[in-house]
């Protein structure tokens, strides 16, 4: 029970971890300017700005400025604000609109230019009748100190004029009431930080930076994740994981750049990956018994897989990697199997593709030699962004053979007597050897039970599947209790198999053959198949919603599945 316990405490601890990104992870960015720069007419010059940047209606005074903005993405931000407080206002004695202070972009980037310069040209730096990029009104009741905000619009346009450099300009409406003002450059009045000169961005999703609990640690080569007393490690340091389940069918591969720059501003450090599309095989690859074939950047489902996963691995999310047992080859077409399930079956295909295709690795030997080839053609399967085997990649944080599958349930419930004959005579099969290696004899056997049923004999391999649930009172005890061992074994024994086949696939503490493999994501509300999924390194356990209820009458009291 302890070894269970400590088991699930290791899952919870996937699902409950966080870590910083830095500026990126906080709710606002702010960038102050690279370069300043004022111009003056009556000196014809362009100096440093360090002092001030003046801004004069008639076009006489310009501030120039230019901010480093390679960090910011514009897809993580949700709004873009430029700041200037004022130092210095003059007014004309008439007028009572406001003046317009308007950002235009540079034509030359304002690093081109070796300050102080006499030969500047205006005309040559900015276009007059440029559209501004944004503007915002100075109201006739400036004054020094106040401070003023122009927001700007979050496009990437946006960001590489900023880059480039933006130049300060009033313009008057009406009779002018301002006719210059000079704003606080980055480095001046450091009694009025607030007050400088300053690029602020917004971004989106980052209220979890405040819940970090842990440093950023990124995969590296050679590192792996393993268990210790319920808890994960990597590098000999405790690592947990915060995370969600991703799927990556419909993402192109910008789409997988911007998602996984999403999740890390979002403190996100792991990922459960199902592999949307069901990438890995065609009905041309499974024929011929292989993975379907890719190429670096040919836009298929397979390769943006493979993208998708390097980059988890360049930006530190880990990965919980759901391929080993639930995006094998579509029986349909793999070779060598007793039975293909295709939609024409008719009135058996609900019941034998959504039922028994999941089952059938565990109780047939040519459906069990089928995964454990995926195993290997998936585990030896060289990423071509990493240049490194599948089974090698220290991104993968744990490893699934199986998820909800329902093995275990099925036969305890009953619903396997739907499958076709073929995979009933299976069962029976299986469920024959148990019995004789476990009692050798039918004369043991009938000591233990007390009785058969007509027809059946242990002898002959005719004991029937039974009892089911509904039909354990009709039982002698003794039998249910072996049918339950039975169903259990079955999925047990057959997960360890799977493992040992995926571990095989690398040298011992080395990527799959060190770190924890999860024999099945369990959902079933059944505690036999809950037992069942428990034999591997960690326990998984899907869960939808788990309300509560009062009524004492429901059988999982006080929870209500």
């Amino acid at each position: 029970m302890r070894k269970t316990i400590c088991k699930l405490l290791c899952v919870l601890s996937f699902a409950c971890f966080a870590a910083p990104r830095g500026a990126s992870a906080a709710e606002v960015m702010e960038i102050p300017p690279r370069k300043t720069a004022a111009f003056f007419q009556s000196k014809k010059s362009l100096s440093p700005g360090d002092a001030f940047l003046p801004c004069h209606v008639g076009g006489l005074y310009l501030g120039f400025s230019s901010f480093d903005t390679k960090e910011l993405k514009i897809e993580n931000t949700n709004q873009l604000e430029l700041s200037v407080g004022i130092q210095y206002l003059a007014a004309s004695a008439q007028g009572t609109e406001p003046t317009m202070l308007e950002l235009l972009p540079m034509c030359r980037p304002l690093a081109d230019y070796t300050l102080p310069r006499t030969d500047f040209s205006v005309r040559d730096a900015f276009d007059p009748n440029a559209a501004a990029i944004a503007s915002a009104e100075l109201p006739v009741s400036s004054a020094k100190g106040d401070l003023v905000t122009v927001k700007l619009p979050c496009t990437e346009a946006t960001l590489q004029a900023l880059s480039r450099g933006i130049v300060l300009r009033l313009r008057g409406r009406g009779k002018v009431k301002i006719v210059q003002v000079n704003f606080y450059s980055a480095k001046s009045a450091p009694d009025k930080i607030a007050l400088r000169l300053k690029l602020k961005a917004v971004l989106k999703d980052n209220n979890l930076g405040k819940l970090s609990l842990v440093p950023l640690v990124r995969p590296r080569k050679g590192v792996y994740v393993t268990t210790r007393d319920g808890n994960f490690y990597y590098g000999g340091k405790q690592i947990r994981f915060s995370g969600v389940n991703f799927n990556d069918s419909s993402l192109s591969y910008e789409a997988i750049d911007k998602c996984v720059d999403r999740l890390a501003n979002m403190n996100i450090n792991g990922i459960r990956l199902w592999a949307g599309g069901y990438p890995f095989y065609t009905p041309q690859s499974a024929r011929k018994g292989e993975m379907a074939p890719s190429k670096k950047g040919d836009n298929s489902i397979l390769d943006r897989y493979d993208y998708l996963v390097a980059k988890c691995q360049e930006k530190g999310i880990f990965i919980h990697n759901t391929s080993l047992g639930s995006h094998t080859p579509p029986l349909e077409y793999w070779p060598d199997l007793p039975l293909r399930i295709t939609r024409e079956e008719g009135k058996h295909y609900d019941h034998n593709f959504y039922t028994a295709a999941p089952a059938l690795p565990y109780l047939h030997k040519a459906y069990r030699d089928m995964r454990i080839r995926h195993i290997e053609q998936y585990l030896n399967r060289v990423n071509p962004y990493t240049m490194e085997r599948y089974a090698d990649m220290p991104v993968f944080a744990s490893w699934e053979l199986a998820n909800e599958n329902h093995t275990v349930t099925l036969l305890l419930d009953g619903r396997f007597r739907k499958w076709h004959k073929v995979f009933l005579d299976t069962v029976t099969v299986r469920w024959n050897e148990f019995l004789i290696r476990k009692y050798a004899s039918e004369e043991k056997l009938l000591a233990a039970w007390g009785r058969l049923e007509p027809g059946e004999s242990l002898h002959k391999r005719t004991v029937a599947p039974a009892p089911i649930y509904s039909e354990a009172a009709k039982y002698p005890p003794a039998r249910g209790r072996d049918y339950v061992q039975f169903a259990e074994e079955v999925f047990r024994e057959t997960s360890k198999v799977f493992e040992r086949a995926a571990r095989a696939q690398s040298a011992p503490g080395v990527g799959i053959n060190g770190a924890p493999i999860v024999h099945n994501t369990h959902a079933d509300l059944n505690l036999h198949a809950h037992y069942a999924s428990s034999g591997g390194d960690t326990l998984s356990c899907g869960v939808y919603q788990t309300p509560y209820t009062t009524d004492k009458t429901k059988a999982f009291y006080p929870w209500k599945p």
